[in-house]
């Protein structure tokens, strides 16, 4: 992505990409995750062959046991009460998921919802400690809490339990952690510079530009809608990310690929 080339390194990728990529570019059909990324593939090779297929996810993998308020905070805060909303994030934490402005506009849904509460999950990217000092300078250690990386149904759990799941990055090719936010029955917030677009008129997100004032904004509209409305159209939406679904279009591909290989 040209994100990942303006990060440190970036000889070394452009080098890679020159003397080991750049012979075969034009031989071979390149597999782009959305017209973004496919934008990014053909700034370097103009003449490259690019196919758009999106990742996709496991639904089995991603069906959550319900909770309620209470158990979802013992579980991942680890404090037996029955605040809400809740809110989840899960992303490498790096400052280009915009996990900042998240919490900055957590701050300011709490002057609707006092007792809403913030769950961050994922690895630390660097980021961890600066964002915990964010959140202490906001005054939201009481409510804003990290819980390390989830998996498994953990991870289902943490997402499907949600009222809404909000990741403002700076940029994403795709970005799966959304489509397993929307399969586990919760809507969602992306920043504009992802490829989630769709979500507005499929009723289940928003898809705003990454700043504080849209963000919060996009939440408290989400928050303010049923609940059950919002699961319902995002289940409904994300059945086009299903593997079996994304499988088909690998499928097709590669058999014209194979009806145009013939002899010329």
């Amino acid at each position: 992505a040209s994100w990942g080339l303006k990060e440190k390194k970036t000889l070394w990728k452009k080098m890679w990409l020159a003397l080991l990529i750049r012979p075969f570019a034009n031989k071979v059909t390149w597999h782009a995750t959305s017209e973004a990324e496919k934008k990014d593939i053909l700034a370097i090779y103009k003449s490259a062959r690019v196919m758009v297929i999106p990742n996709g996810v496991s639904f089995d993998s991603l069906k959550p046991v319900s909770l309620d308020n209470k158990g979802f905070n013992l579980r991942f805060g680890g404090h037996d009460s029955e605040k809400s909303p809740i809110i989840v994030t899960m992303a490498r934490l790096h400052y280009v998921k915009g996990i900042d402005i998240l919490i900055q506009s957590f701050a300011n849904i709490r002057k609707t919802f006092p007792n809403a509460v913030l769950y961050i999950a994922g690895p630390d990217g660097g980021e961890l400690q600066n964002l915990k000092k964010i959140a202490a300078e906001l005054g939201l250690n009481h409510a804003v809490f990290f819980t390390g990386n989830l998996e498994g149904q953990d991870k289902a759990d943490f997402l499907g339990n949600a009222d809404v799941f909000v990741l403002p990055s700076h940029t994403e090719n795709f970005g799966i952690v959304y489509a397993e936010a929307l399969a586990s029955g919760t809507p969602i917030v992306a920043g504009s510079n992802t490829p989630w677009e769709e979500i507005d008129s499929a009723g289940c997100g928003r898809h705003v530009p990454n700043t504080i004032e849209d963000t919060t904004n996009a939440m408290l509209d989400l928050l303010g809608r049923d609940r059950e409305e919002l699961r319902q159209n995002a289940l409904k939406y994300v059945q086009k990310y299903d593997w079996k679904n994304i499988a088909k279009q690998f499928k097709e591909q590669y058999d014209n690929a194979l009806d145009n290989s013939g002899p010329n």
